[in-house]
């Protein structure tokens, strides 16, 4: 599995195959030149801004975990 992510509107699109026209979902922009990475890495990437977005939360209600997201 494969993705990639439109220069126009910055949300992720993927698919099974990594070449010929590739249109977002969201904006129809055609994503063919855009560079295509494992979905895997996609997830991670998730899942890091997801923890720093909670921890933010954290910390401006006061509630800081003592440890940072880097």
């Amino acid at each position: 599995m494969f993705a990639k992510k439109c220069p126009r509107c910055d949300q992720w699109s993927f698919s099974a195959a990594d070449m010929g026209d590739w249109f977002c979902p969201f904006c129809r922009n055609n994503l063919k030149d855009a560079p295509a990475v494992s979905a895997g890495r996609v997830d991670v990437e998730s899942e890091i801004r997801r923890l720093r977005e909670l921890e933010k939360k954290r910390e401006e209600k006061g509630q800081s975990s003592g440890g940072q997201i880097k």
